[in-house]
């Protein structure tokens, strides 16, 4: 197994531990997307649990360059230094402090102080994720089709990061010179600048979570567990907009799993200025792919199609029906639950 191999292995490894927790929560009658029995999709630039540990390294295959391999002996000779081991979120603590340019650029919603506090299980939302929250972030939105979702701020690169990231930066750069004391001077300035901007070292990385929660109403659909994403802003960049997530969660083990538990919840980030996103199918994607039109609330918008609905255009639209823009959004197929074989 090489460096990298074993790094990604110890960042999953992280996760694995932080959804322990989530299930001792679940007993409690809490529900988190940490939960192993949540089923999960991902599209780029989504980070999930596993794929927001993934993220922070790269991994070591054929043919990558010489600044990533050396990128990589610089983090596994790191790795056991104890600034540098990956751990998740633990306790929760609220912050008043303001989110950063890089969101507030993008959903200048989040800028604004709520008139009210956010729900108790808004609050119990975020908090179950642990990492400092900021509080005055917290947001509790309703989307037609039974689809609730919480969105705020965590301080930090969540759901994983370094124990000390900026020891931990001074150790990999210490660890390059010992390991490359004359090397060229681009391959070392590659390599320090990869270390430098290194999101799991990075200091002021805030990250924009949004978690669905079930829906109480008749006739929803059910979901054993919540779908989520993080998505980590640097310091000088900004939110993507579009579509960030494709999940679907069930609980293929529990009473739960039911045919009306299984449909893909998009989530997107708007367009300033976007108030509705129309859903239609692309051209080569499955004729039966309903078309539907989705709102956008506190700069984000919610969307579910049947679990098998092929290839999407998504376009953002004004209120008086201008395009903002327009996104092809390829399907995403399920595994069939180990139980019951494939669900429809």
């Amino acid at each position: 197994m090489s460096g990298f191999d074993q790094l990604e292995q110890q960042l999953l490894d992280a996760v694995s531990r932080a959804g322990n927790t989530a299930e001792r929560g679940e007993r409690l009658g809490y529900a988190r997307w940490g939960s192993r029995r949540a089923l999960v999709f991902a599209l780029a630039p989504l980070v999930l649990a596993a794929a927001a540990a993934a993220a922070a390294v790269i991994v070591i295959r054929p043919g990558e360059s010489a600044a990533q391999k050396l990128f990589g002996r610089v983090l596994d000779a790191t790795k056991h230094t104890p600034a540098c081991r990956i751990v998740a979120f633990q306790h929760a603590v609220l912050s008043d402090a303001a989110p950063a340019r890089g969101i507030t650029a993008t959903i200048p919603q989040l800028a604004t102080v709520p008139h009210a506090p956010p729900s108790t299980a808004a609050l119990r939302v975020a908090e179950e994720q642990g990492g400092t929250i900021l509080v005055h972030t917290i947001r509790e939105i309703s989307f037609p089709g039974g689809i609730r979702v919480v969105m705020f701020v965590n301080r930090g690169r969540y759901p994983v990061e370094a124990v000390s990231p900026t020891q931990c930066d001074n150790a990999r750069l210490a660890t390059l010179t010992r390991l490359r004391p004359r090397p060229s001077a681009k391959l070392r300035a590659t390599v320090a600048h990869t270390i430098e901007t290194d999101l799991s070292t990075r200091p002021g990385v805030q990250t924009l979570a949004l978690e669905t929660i079930p829906s109480g109403r008749p006739g929803a659909p059910r979901y054993a567990s919540g779908a989520g994403t993080g998505i980590p802003v640097a310091p000088g960049t900004t939110l993507p907009t579009g579509i960030v997530s494709q999940a679907s969660a069930c609980d293929h083990d529990g009473p739960d799993h039911t045919l009306r538990c299984t449909p893909t919840v998009y989530m997107g980030i708007a367009i300033t200025g976007a108030t509705r996103v129309a859903i239609q199918p692309a051209r080569n994607g499955r004729p039966d792919t309903p078309s539907r039109l989705a709102v956008v609330r506190d700069g984000v918008f919610a969307f579910r199609l049947p679990q098998r609905a092929g290839q999407i255009i998504v376009t953002q639209q004004t209120a008086t029906g201008t395009t903002l823009s327009r996104e092809l959004v390829p399907g995403i197929t399920p595994a069939p639950s180990p139980a019951t074989g494939a669900t429809e």
